[in-house]
């Protein structure tokens, strides 16, 4: 019983130790495990982060004419930022474009993983181009040499159109009885041979090869401010001859235009439709109904199309207007 109870302590030690040994191993096996989450950690989130691109190559190209062309710039902005805002510190880097291509190396401003969702990229076109927010674009990026292409909708190049031309109206098709050419753009109504009703006709639209008139807006306005807005009981726009313009065939009464413009020394528009492609014209008639004895001395009445969704407005990043304003001017004579 002695020799017996001598052994069992040393079962006891034996037990003892093969616990902790196992329990050792449980403790050294968790921090290797803990160790290793640890760092797949750290590389996915360096990975989300990108890393700096050295070089960066963009290009643009006519979307019509599939040229590779345009020498203004690429903005790359803050996430959300108002390039509209003069007070916008958002503006992170300016690439100038020559012949439609250009390098960039600033390298802290790019990222390999850099998306629309991560930062905002304009195309700011000038007077030339219509400005373009790039609403899908990355950066095709080599390892290996730290450089990087802008890809756009996942093309290497940007599209750009160019800004179309408003027909001149300088010189109408036809007029009605009263009316005369009296100028450049200027055209009289004599009140004192008219029956109330006359008309005019213009050829009017995009004469333009190749290029887009973004958002067409037909105007009336009161450039001198003394219309009162009786001078006119009708006013009246229908496609003549030619091709349809737009939505302008959709139009027709434009009489409220008149009577919102009088007295306010300025315009007021309706657009009608989202694009005038190019080399699209047709010949479309203006017809008036006056209430002559209302129609005064030195009064005059514009009529005009622009883009861009209203009169003179301009298009951001650039601050640039577009498309040059057209514009016929009619005044009263006896």
């Amino acid at each position: 019983m002695a020799r017996a109870g001598k052994k069992f302590p040393l079962l006891q030690v034996l037990l003892v130790l093969g616990v902790l040994g196992i329990a050792g191993g449980l403790i050294y096996v968790g921090s290797v495990q803990q160790t290793a989450v640890t760092q797949t950690q750290e590389i996915v989130e360096t990975t989300a982060e990108g890393v700096p691109v050295q070089s960066l190559t963009v290009a643009t190209r006519n979307k019509l004419t599939f040229t590779q062309e345009g020498s203004e710039d690429i903005e790359l902005w803050q996430l959300g930022a108002d390039p509209s805002d003069p007070n916008d510190v958002g503006l992170l880097d300016v690439i100038d474009l020559t012949g439609g291509s250009a390098t960039s190396t600033s390298s802290q401003e790019y990222k390999s993983t850099d998306n629309q969702n991560t930062r905002d990229l304009y195309f700011e076109g000038g007077s030339s181009y219509y400005d373009e927010k790039i609403s899908v674009w990355s950066i095709s990026y080599n390892e290996e040499t730290d450089k990087g292409t802008l890809m756009s909708d996942g093309e290497a190049y940007i599209e750009i159109v160019d800004v179309g031309t408003f027909k001149d109206m300088d010189t109408a098709d036809s007029l009605g009885p009263s009316f005369a050419d009296s100028g450049t753009d200027a055209f009289t109504y004599n009140v004192s041979d008219g029956t109330g009703t006359s008309y005019m006709r213009f050829s009017v639209g995009n004469s333009e090869a190749k290029s887009e008139l973004r958002e067409p807006v037909l105007c009336v306005g009161d450039a001198d401010g003394d219309l009162e807005g009786d001078e006119l009981t009708g006013l009246t726009i229908s496609q003549y001859s030619g091709k349809s313009v737009a939505n302008l065939d959709d139009l027709n009464d434009i009489l409220q235009l008149f009577t919102e413009s009088a007295g306010t020394g300025g315009d007021r528009c309706i657009q009608f439709g989202d694009v005038i492609p190019g080399s699209t014209t047709g010949v479309y008639e203006i017809e008036f109904e006056w209430a002559e004895a209302n129609f005064e001395a030195n009064e005059e009445l514009e009529i005009s199309f622009d883009d861009l969704g209203n009169a003179n407005n301009r298009q951001y990043p650039s601050g640039s207007v577009k498309a040059t304003k057209e514009t016929i001017t009619i005044t009263r004579t006896v």
